[in-house]
């Protein structure tokens, strides 16, 4: 196993290793060990631009009640409280989503390790906050970002007149999305040594319940 970096989040520490189910799993303990590295992954996909699960499909259920989908950018990954965070234009449509019905899946994919990482949970928005405040100047780097003078999805008459800017740069439109997992679907494809899929249900008190499941 190559260790590409140790990360120590809260007092945990994550083992970012390059590849995934690295290692042998001792039998009466593999869904755990599975457990942590999911958790691992997810805090190098938050650290890491170049892995495949910094970019995940965010689908929420839109407003006619047809589902929707779209890719965001996950920004951090709270181990402790089993949490992603995403950032978003509050005017964006995926926002009246959220508020009409909170519930949201997640899908990652990592084409070379082969696993297909499948979160179930509720979205909280912070929007015009001490929070949304804060991570807007710590962690926003493209001031451009969430100031577009028009809301996502506006028609206009030329693609230029959709990167035109507000008069003022700052924080208006600018909100998180706090996703809380609920329930975690990993899905492993190993044809030579069989495919393997895990389940794990997370409640309020973050205790787990996990189990097998036929792929």
């Amino acid at each position: 196993m190559k260790i590409l970096a140790v990360c120590v989040l809260n007092c945990q520490t994550f083992i970012i290793a390059e590849g995934f189910f690295h290692m042998e799993y001792p039998k009466n303990d593999a869904l755990a060990a599975i457990y942590k590295d999911i958790k691992g992954e997810l805090v190098r996909a938050s650290v890491d631009p170049k892995h495949p699960c910094r970019y995940l499909s965010l689908s929420t259920v839109g407003t006619t009640g047809l589902p929707e989908s779209r890719y965001i950018v996950l920004r951090k990954f709270l181990p402790e409280s089993s949490q992603l965070i995403f950032f978003t234009d509050h005017r964006s449509k995926k926002v009246k989503e959220l508020q009409g019905n909170n519930s949201a899946t997640v899908l990652g994919y990592h084409p070379r390790q082969k696993y297909q990482l499948r979160l179930k949970g509720t979205c909280d928005i912070d929007h015009d906050n001490d929070l949304a405040a804060q991570y807007y100047q710590r962690e926003v780097r493209q001031t451009k970002d969430y100031n577009s003078r028009y809301a996502p999805g506006t028609p206009v008459s030329f693609w230029q007149e959709g990167d035109e800017q507000k008069d003022e740069i700052n924080e208006e439109h600018f909100s998180i999305i706090t996703f809380k997992i609920k329930e975690i679907d990993l899905l492993k494809l190993d044809g030579k040594n069989g495919h393997q899929r895990a389940r794990y249900i997370l409640a309020d008190d973050q205790s787990i319940s996990s189990t097998w499941l036929v792929p």
